[in-house]
């Protein structure tokens, strides 16, 4: 066991566990500064690394296009799994933090503006990576392309190496290091925020006691990461990585896609939009939604599927019985789904599986915006 790196993460889950303890309104503002302090260690490395020499090619390497790769279909298959995770879509990160929203936030405006600040925002760190990585090629009499690395060899390895040779490197490294854990936290925050909402809107009688949930949900965390902390713990956190998205997101987003579009319809979506906002969303909105968002990730999960490889770290072949320990991982959380979906439809009352099927879709009386039953009945039917 790596010692350091356990007391490095029993201070971080003590971090989180006081962010969580005071609420969403405390951790909402301690969102507020991981997510700036990125944006301003990032414009620090780009103006310094811009500043050096050889970061023009780097750039340059970043910026000119290979229509080559386009005719690739794994670059677009990777291109919509990054569109997915990124924003956290399917996570259950953005429906649990927008439930503390109030009733006519403009929800539209929000997707909007999130889907466009992390295409930019992805951009716009791309320019400040590559500009370092250009002063290095250009250090070591190599090109840019020779640094194909990715994952966490990328993060903790491939760029510590490269801000290691600027002037006070002791700097870089800790600012580079700062904003890793700055983005860790703003990430940590809303998974744990999913677990400890679900919990308390379950057990109501534990609301009141909100560190009992939060310590429910992070012991059992903290005792897991104690796996990455071993020796080999670089191997079994590349396993979970291999598996832990694949295929489930696709699978969650379809679904969603699905329950929102086609059971819940896009016309009572269209009726508790125009409530919230005073407007509904363009038609071609709910097209997509209905038609082209399961279809593209349909191809994304098949071809997931087709293109499946085992996992490897640098020259390690995983056994097979780490490969099924990885599978099971995959579909440990798609397995409750049809779990929970045949036991909701056995105990909903009615005389036939049909008409069970059929009541079990519908939203019960106690769903709703608002206290008004009449905008409770408007919505629902």
């Amino acid at each position: 066991m790596r010692w350091p790196l356990v007391g490095c993460l029993a201070i971080t889950y003590i971090v989180v566990f006081f962010c969580l303890l005071w609420g969403i309104k405390v951790s909402g503002k301690v969102v507020y500064f991981t997510v700036c302090a990125p944006y301003i260690l990032i414009t620090i490395f780009l103006i310094r690394g811009c500043l050096l020499p050889g970061s023009a090619d780097g750039i340059y390497y970043y910026m000119y296009p290979n229509f080559e790769k386009l005719v690739d279909p794994k670059i677009w298959i990777e291109a919509c799994n990054y569109a997915l995770s990124a924003p956290g879509i399917a996570f259950g990160c953005l429906p649990t933090m927008a439930g503390h929203n109030k009733l006519n936030n403009n929800c539209l405006r929000d997707a909007l503006v999130l889907v466009t600040a992390v295409a930019l925002t992805t951009m716009y760190m791309g320019f400040a990576f590559f500009a370092i990585m250009g002063h290095v090629a250009h250090l070591r009499g190599v090109t840019v392309d020779s640094f194909q690395y990715s994952g966490y060899n990328l993060g903790f390895i491939t760029y510590p190496e490269a801000v290691a040779s600027l002037p006070l490197p002791q700097l870089w490294s800790v600012l580079t290091f700062l904003n890793l854990l700055t983005l860790g936290l703003d990430s940590l925050l809303p998974c744990f925020e999913i677990a400890v909402t679900a919990l308390s809107d379950q057990f109501p009688s534990l609301s009141r006691r909100r560190w009992v949930i939060i310590l429910m949900v992070l012991v059992p965390c903290f005792l897991l990461g104690l796996l990455y902390m071993a020796q080999g713990g670089m191997y079994m956190l590349t396993l979970v990585d291999w598996y832990a998205f694949f295929p489930s997101i696709a699978v969650f987003a379809m679904l969603e896609c699905f329950v929102v579009s086609w059971i819940y319809g896009t016309h009572r979506l269209q009726r508790v939009i125009r409530l919230m906002c005073g407007k509904t969303v363009p038609r071609v909105m709910t097209f997509s939604l209905k038609f082209i968002c399961p279809g593209l990730l349909l191809i994304i999960f098949c071809f997931s599927l087709y293109s499946y490889r085992p996992p490897n770290y640098g020259d390690y072949i995983y056994p097979t019985w780490a490969t099924g320990l990885g599978w099971m991982i995959s579909f440990g959380s798609i397995f409750p789904l049809p779990v929970v979906f045949i036991w909701t439809v056995y105990k909903t009352e009615g005389n036939s599986i049909r008409e069970k099927l059929k009541k079990s879709l519908e939203p019960n009386i106690h769903w709703g915006l608002s206290s008004s039953p009449e905008n409770t009945m408007q919505l629902m039917f």
